[in-house]
């Protein structure tokens, strides 16, 4: 079988882009890390800009936030 590119993909429509609806960091001002440890208690907030950072974090249970004009959007939801 023959590797195809993105725009074979797209042609065939072997590829949905619309549901890779990744953030941008310039969408979001900052971003917050929510969530609990394996023992079940709750870990303090994770602020950062860092998109790379926020998405990069082992979560076991929780999730990533955009914040955006200081209101909250969820991008990442972590269950165990």
């Amino acid at each position: 079988m023959k590797a195809m590119n993105i725009d074979e993909a797209d042609s065939i429509g072997g590829a949905n882009w619309a549901a890779y609806n990744t953030p941008k960091p310039r969408d979001y001002d900052s971003f917050v890390v929510t969530g609990k440890l394996t023992n079940g208690k709750q870990f303090k907030a994770i602020k950062t800009s860092n998109a790379a950072h926020a998405f990069g974090i082992n979560l076991y249970d929780g999730s990533v936030w955009g914040v955006k004009n200081g209101k909250r959007t969820l991008l990442k939801r972590v269950y165990p």
